[in-house]
Parts: structure tokens; sequence; C-alpha cells
């Protein structure tokens, strides 16, 4: 049986999907992010969990690392692939939740801007839990649609799996369940629409909060730790406008997101004018856009700054389904088409730009040149301390002395300078590595006091995000004065 033309595009779509995300994936290094990843997933489950009782992290995505990585090896091809295949699930998963909704067109146009987002490839190439979360994330809206169009058993149940793997995955699953309990109050009170199991729903949200009470103190102890100390700065007014610029990639694309952004509120409130159901799909996507942006937000205001873009992720996908409805209300089919290859012509242009920079820190580099260079016996200080995973993970030697700067917390104090001191005369050649430092001057003032600096090798990366340069990794070579 031939294929229908909708189902041949979706297709396209998704081999396209499939090419931007293995591109490239293992050209660059693992990052600090990624290298905690592997480090917490390598230790055994029972130690995992409690590792990521200490994080910021609930464990599902460590323990699905953990045997991913039994499975396929610690290469960066294999530990990212497990994202890859999540961002993909996704993409499908989206295809038919915008069709649920709306038609084929806007389903394609939705799916087409998701796939070739540059936001998207970096973080399906990303060795961290955003793309499993966002594929739960998903799978979980949809099951809520159909269940509250259906109200089948089986939709019921997979409902609640996938939601309460959701939440044991990222803390982001909470505002996904805030923003479907907005959406079912405003299908029930303002549409009117007496047939929505309000009861049932709720009670299923229930149990949901039931089964997360294994983790609901760890989850209390961390939100207390956050007003304590978390190195996320405090948003300001400009952090909503960031947030899609992030999403675009470029200013152009940003300036073209608004624009549809801003069509979509109008075909709202003609829609709204009009009394009829065409506004349904537009509120639903603006709530799944706002809730994860406005939440954060929120409780960046009044308890701790939180906020972090790649938190989120699912309000991008959204925001390209707002963008699909958009194109889908242009009249004239020409002009349609046009909009929507312009809008795929700058998603090509960002994937070229991130394609061609370094994104992320040049591990690989690094210590290829440490490793050429080192004579045996040589002192290895980091700092900061996490910055040992990175050249443990590289590097071949296994004769060169490591030590962690600070040994203890994050700021180095006299006594961490004493312990270099005792340390040095032991060796004729130091090396230091910086990283995500804190204390740089302080630790470089006293080494050049100290001894004689011979070499730097500055490694250049460019932000995801800014795609402004900055240095990723920083490698002296001292000798004893």
């Amino acid at each position: 049986m031939p294929l229908s033309v909708p189902n041949r595009w979706f297709l396209l779509i998704i081999f396209l999907a499939v090419c931007f995300r293995v591109y490239d994936i293992s050209t660059e290094s693992l990052w600090v992010d990624e290298l905690h990843s592997l480090n917490t997933a390598q230790l055994s489950p029972i130690s995992l969990v409690k590792a990521d009782a200490q994080d910021n992290h609930p464990p599902l995505y460590s323990l699905l690392l953990h045997y991913w990585i039994k499975l396929t090896g610690n290469s960066e091809c294999a530990l990212r692939s497990l994202s890859v295949l999540f961002s993909l699930g996704s993409i499908i998963i989206f295809y038919f939740l915008v069709l649920k909704l709306t038609d084929y067109p806007t389903a394609l146009y939705t799916t087409a801007l998701c796939a070739f987002s540059y936001f998207q490839v970096h973080y399906a190439q990303e060795v961290r839990s955003y793309a499993c979360a966002l594929f739960l994330a998903l799978v979980s809206i949809y099951m809520m649609l159909l269940l509250l169009d259906r109200r089948h058993k089986l939709h019921a149940i997979i409902y609640l799996i996938t939601t309460v793997l959701l939440i044991y995955t990222h803390y982001l699953g909470i505002f996904i369940l805030l923003g479907q309990q907005i959406y079912v109050i405003y299908l029930r009170y303002y549409r009117k629409q007496e047939r929505i199991p309000i009861g049932r729903f709720f009670l299923l949200q229930l149990i949901i909060i039931i089964l997360f009470i294994p983790w609901i103190h760890i989850f209390i102890l961390r939100a207390l730790d956050l007003r304590r100390e978390f190195w996320v700065t405090p948003p300001d007014i400009y952090t909503i406008p960031k947030t899609i610029l992030v999403y675009a990639g470029t200013y152009s694309f940003f300036g073209i997101l608004v624009f549809f952004l801003m069509m979509a509120v109008m075909v709202y409130s003609y829609s709204v004018t009009k009394w009829n159901t065409k506004d349904t799909p537009i509120v639903f996507a603006g709530i799944f856009f706002l809730i994860p942006i406005l939440a954060p937000l929120f409780i960046s205001l009044f308890w701790s700054p939180l906020y972090i873009i790649r938190l989120t992720i699912v309000s991008s996908v959204f925001l390209y389904f707002l963008v699909g409805i958009a194109i889908r209300n242009i009249r004239r089919p020409f002009l349609r088409t046009v909009v929507f290859l312009l809008l795929v012509f700058c998603s090509a242009a960002n994937l070229y730009i991130y394609y061609s920079e370094m994104n992320k820190e040049r591990w690989h580099e690094a210590v290829d040149f440490v490793d050429k260079n080192a004579t045996s016996g040589d002192l290895l200080l980091f700092h900061a301390p996490f910055g040992q995973r990175g050249f443990v993970y590289y590097s071949s030697r296994s004769d060169l002395k490591s030590v962690p700067v600070p040994l203890q917390g994050y700021d180095i104090t006299e006594y961490d300078l004493a312990d270099i001191k005792s340390r040095i005369r032991f060796h004729k050649q130091i090396w230091l590595i910086l990283t995500h430092a804190r204390d740089e001057k302080k630790l470089l003032d006293y080494l050049q006091s100290e001894l004689i600096q011979q070499e730097k090798k500055e490694y250049i990366s460019y932000g995801v995000n800014s795609h402004k340069p900055y240095v990723g990794i920083a490698v002296y070579r001292f000798l004893k004065n």
C-alpha cells in the first residue's frame, strides 16, 4: 500500500533529523557536565542513586545510562547516541501530538522546525537528561490528550507510567504536571466541555505524587540547599527574550520567530471573537510554552535563582507549534510555502554555524598536549577539581600525579597553597590545568612566584548560546625555580 503524501514528507523529516543528530556526534570532546553523567553512571546502581541524591537530579537517567554503557560502551558516540534516540522519539511523538489537535500541514511544519532546530540538535548530542526528559514529557502530554478524548484504560496506564518516569528523570516534570492541570481546567470550566473526566484525571495526578513520595524528602532537601548556595544568576527583564533567542540561535531567526509568535496570538484573538474551537490548539501550545518558562522564573524571583534556559527545552518545541499554527493560517499557499522555506533556511544556517564551531571544552586536544610533553612523575594540578575527570577519560598516561585544587570546597585557602608548596618540592615539572576556575588569579600568582612558567596553551570554545569565544581549558607548564 503506497504511502500518502503527508507520510512521505514525515519520513523525509525523520530521515533528515537522524542525519543532523548523528553528524559530527563524536568530533567534540565530552564536557564537564557530560563527564559528570558518565562518572555517575559508572557507579553501581545503589551508589548511583546515592550520588544523585546528593546532586540536583533524580536518578532515572543515570540508571538508563548505566545499562546503556554496559550495552554500547563509553565512547563519545556510544554515550551520546542514547540522547539521539530520545530526541528522535520526541519528534515522532510530537508529530502525532500536533496532528491530534490540528491537521497534516501544521504537524509537518511544526515537526520540521523541531527536527532542524540547532537547539534540539545540540541537546540530542549531549550526555545529559534533557532529551530523555523531553521525550517523556511529550509522551505524557500526548497520553493526556488521548485520555481526555477516549478515556481508555491503556492510555491512563501509559500516562501514569511515563509521567512518573518523567519526574524521576528531571524535576522539570513538575512544571509539566502544572501545565496539564491548567489545560484540563481550561477545557472543563472555560470551554465548558462537560465530558472532560476532571475527577479521574486529578486522581491520576494524586497517584503520581504518591509514587514520587520515596524521593520527595530528597527533593525538599535539595530545594533548601538551592536557597543556601547555587551558581545560577538571578533572572532579569531580558530573561524571556534571551530564552527565545537561544531557541532561535541568531538575531535574524529570533526576529522571525517573534513575528510568527505574535501572529499566533493574533490568530487566537480572532478565534476568540468568533467563539470557535480553533483557539484550543493555540491555548494548548501557549500553556506548554509558557509554564516551563514562567514557573521556574517565578521560583527564581521569590525563592532561589534556578532558571536555566536548557531546562526549558519543552517550551522550545511548543514555540515551534505556535509558529507552525501561524504559518498554517497564511491564506495564500505560495506565500505559506515561501515563509516555511525561509524558516528552514534559517534553521539550516544555524546548524552550519553549530557544526563549524567547537562548542564544548576541547579535552581531547588539551590532554593530548600534556600526554606528549609530560615526563614521568610530573605533577598535575586541576582547578576546578572536576577538570580531573576530563583528563582521566582522555589520557593514556598512568605515570603522572594528579591533585585537585582546592582539596575541598570551591575556594582556594592558605591550607591549599601550603599543600601545593609541600608537593612541588618532589617534582621537576608541574602542570596547571584550568577549567571553570573560581580562584584562577590567586592560584596563578602563587605558582608564578614559586616556579618558572615555561608555556601556556589556551583551548578556545564557542558558547552554544552566544557563539562568543571563551577559554574552555587553559594549560600551564612550570619548572622549579
